[in-house]
């Protein structure tokens, strides 16, 4: 049943692609590059809400990356993804020269890579920080990366990045 459901959601995601590039829609391009998992159930209203966001935004492409298997654990394919997402976010915090980047509840946090596992920085107060793994969901779209999944702060950022003011 999950992998039926994983399958009519990229047919739809495919479907919605190919129809705008069929269309010939004009302007900015986005690709937004999506971290889940079958098992994270943001990750689920997610999947089920991208096929109408991207239907509003045909100059959308999504590059879907699963980085944690149906049975919790992380195979080839998903450590391929993770090595994508980690590429992704260290490439962002160069161009940003280590600028805040990363998006929780719209608070911007700064990413740090240490040995090998991403997370990103919470000022907890003027002498503490602490450092959080990057969970999942995660969506990146050109300089800036959303963890978590709110439909309002995802459809905000499409907006941000098309030109549009929804």
């Amino acid at each position: 049943m999950k992998h039926l459901r994983a399958i009519l959601f990229s047919l739809t995601v495919a479907a919605l692609l190919l129809h705008s590039a069929q269309a010939g829609e004009a302007g900015k391009r986005l690709k937004i590059h999506f971290f889940t998992s079958p098992l994270c159930p943001h990750c689920k209203h997610a999947e089920k809400d991208l096929p109408f966001i991207l239907q509003r935004y045909p100059q959308i492409t999504l590059a879907n990356y699963e980085v944690l298997n149906a049975r919790g654990r992380v195979d080839a394919a998903n450590l391929r993804n993770r090595g994508i997402m980690i590429a992704l976010l260290r490439n962002i915090n160069a161009r940003l020269e280590g600028r805040p980047f990363i998006y929780e509840s719209g608070r911007p946090h700064a990413f740090a890579l240490v040995n090998g596992t991403p997370y990103y920085l919470v000022k907890i107060s003027a002498a503490t920080t602490v450092k959080k793994d990057i969970p999942i969901p995660l969506f990146i779209m050109g300089d800036r990366a959303y963890i978590g999944y709110r439909r309002q702060d995802i459809e905000r950022a499409i907006a941000r990045y098309s030109g549009n003011s929804r």
